[in-house]
């Protein structure tokens, strides 16, 4: 596998808050199952923040649009490399093989995602 592209974001906790709190989540940005486990977190805004800035970040590796409900972040919070979980046919569309992510909080309450996209086979 190779590095394909790197992308980065960081958001305001605050600014998510509302979904935590019942407001409906963006449905161009959040799947149904993303929406549901968020909403089980004991901090349902952190979990909705991170999400959008793995997606953001992803956006920028991939240098082009892409659906954001394409990509899931199903947060675990013992882990700063959370798992991005990305469509078959996204994979397929931009010869992914393999996507990374880590997840840092800043004392000013912003998360700061950084994810790498890899494309080509394993042993390549």
């Amino acid at each position: 596998m190779r590095l394909a592209g790197c992308g980065i974001d960081a958001e305001q906790l605050d600014r998510f808050q509302k979904f935590a709190d019942g407001a409906r989540p963006w449905p161009f940005v959040y799947s149904d199952r993303e929406i549901a486990h968020n909403r089980s977190l004991p901090w349902p805004a952190a979990g909705f923040c991170a999400a959008f800035c793995c997606k953001e970040a992803l956006y920028k590796a991939l240098s082009a649009p892409y659906a954001f409900t394409e990509c899931e972040l199903l947060a675990e919070w013992e882990s700063e490399a959370p798992r991005l979980l990305l469509s078959a046919s996204l994979c397929e569309k931009r010869n992914i093989s393999g996507v990374s992510a880590h997840l840092h909080w800043t004392p000013w309450r912003e998360c700061v995602a950084e994810v790498h996209v890899f494309t080509g086979n394993a042993g390549a």
